[in-house]
């Protein structure tokens, strides 16, 4: 994936753009990195992000 694509979707408000394949890509990458996505309601300011813990 380009690094113009990447910006696009880092930049870009609300829902990311993108063809799916790469945000899939993206989404994996970082739940490799050890991120957590987190919906709506698991915290109390909404939907977001965490480092899960090491085991």
């Amino acid at each position: 994936m380009s690094v113009p694509t990447l910006k696009r979707m880092e930049g870009a408000p609300g829902a990311v753009p993108g063809m799916t394949n790469n945000v899939a890509a993206v989404v994996r990458a970082l739940e490799a990195a050890g991120i957590a996505f987190l919906a709506d309601g698991e915290v109390a300011a909404g939907a977001g992000v965490s480092l899960r813990a090491k085991v």
